[in-house]
């Protein structure tokens, strides 16, 4: 499948300026990966400090909280892909596996191409709100009275005094902010990517399915078709050991996703209304877009273990509806019968195994975080 195989090469030659493409470890890819971050570790650090040392205001404390969260999130996704490396090789030593987009016709062929499609619009939404909200985090100085910072934890007194001081300070936090937002959505393109490539996979298991060669004039099992099918079996299995491969890769860094994305979407919602609804433009400004990032995240992670949960399961109905009743064929019906229980086991995607990403989880959390929203509204914000 060339689309894939191009937008993951993509990515990957992306991440290798971080030192971060699973197929190049080499002393200097290892020392670049180390060296950023170390850099994005001690920045988390001093973001962090600033919370004991300073007395802010609650939107600020939640705004350097929302920072810290979005650092931490892009690390550990960083680290994942330094320590995981042989697990991500061996993904992609199985897509070389997979069939080509029209190995059972043009009609399949179209699907396919049509799925892919679709990915990489979704991918494309995605990646555009995040650069979105990130444009309007970094605008934030432009609403605010005085010359101030995207983040409330830095206070150099030269900014006052020196527009030039001020400019490459706010260029450089620019850059950085850019940077790992460009990153972030790198890898999580990467694990989506991946995620659709199965999905694919397993749409092809289901047209080869349909295209079994069963000669009604022929009596009893075909050798021919049992060749086919011991093949299809086999690839089958290798599908289902790729998602499951994927789903093990995702699963811990998914955990802290969905903690991190559940807690900026709580504090969020609850510093844009305790001081009445609606929120004031400057208030709007700093946190709609960590709430939209938040939630779209979720989203887009539960949305796509919807669909691989519904696919895997969906080969059962496939492997029904083919020829096997044409005529007596014990041996078929019996691989046939083997399919259709090993699908009625369905795959689910899960965030370290507390939470399954789907449909109905993502409306789970919306309505704990309205919940925690209106326990902390009854909590903490005066009469």
């Amino acid at each position: 499948m060339a689309f894939y195989k191009i937008s993951i090469k993509t990515s990957l030659t992306m991440l290798n300026l971080k030192g971060l493409n699973p197929l190049i470890s080499t002393r200097s890819s290892n020392t670049r990966a180390i060296t950023f971050l170390l850099t994005e570790v001690l920045a988390t650090i001093t973001v962090a400090s600033s919370l004991f040392t300073k007395t802010l205001e609650a939107d600020s404390v939640v705004d350097n909280i929302s920072g810290i969260v979005f650092s931490i999130q892009t690390i550990c996704k960083e680290v994942t892909m330094l320590l995981c490396r042989d697990e991500f090789v061996a993904l992609l030593n199985y897509v070389e596996e997979f069939w080509p987009v029209n190995e059972f016709g043009i009609e399949s062929g179209t699907n396919i191409r049509n799925i892919q499609k679709s990915t990489s619009k979704a991918l494309k939404i995605f990646r555009c709100l995040l650069l979105m909200c990130t444009v309007i985090i970094i605008s934030e100085p432009f609403f605010a009275e005085g010359r101030q910072f995207p983040v409330s934890w830095i206070d150099i007194s030269c900014i006052q005094t020196s527009l030039i001081c001020y400019g490459v300070i706010y260029g450089f936090l620019c850059g950085c902010t850019i940077g790992l937002v460009i990153f972030l959505s790198l890898i999580d393109g990467l694990f989506f990517n991946l995620l659709s490539y199965g999905y694919c996979e397993l749409e092809q298991v289901k047209y080869a399915l349909f295209n079994l060669s069963i000669d009604g004039d022929v009596r009893g099992d075909q050798v021919e078709t049992l060749r086919e099918i011991a093949v299809l079996v086999r690839h089958h299995v290798t599908s289902l050991e790729y998602v499951q491969r994927v789903k093990k890769l995702m699963s811990k860094v998914m955990l802290y996703q969905f903690s991190s994305s559940l807690f900026t979407l709580c504090t969020g919602l609850y510093v844009l209304t305790y001081q009445g609804f609606p929120p004031s433009v400057e208030a709007a400004v700093k946190f709609v877009p960590f709430v939209a990032c938040a939630a779209f995240q979720i989203f887009a992670y539960c949305v796509a273990g919807q669909k691989i949960s519904e696919q895997t399961e969906s080969i059962a109905n496939a492997a029904y509806e083919c020829r096997w009743w044409f005529k007596h064929q014990p041996r078929l019906q019996r691989s046939i019968c083997l399919i259709i229980q090993r699908s009625h086991r369905r795959i689910v995607l899960s965030a370290g195994g507390l939470w399954n990403l789907d449909m109905d989880t993502f409306i789970r959390i919306l309505k704990a975080s309205f919940s925690l929203l209106t326990f902390m509204q009854t909590m903490y914000i005066p009469e």
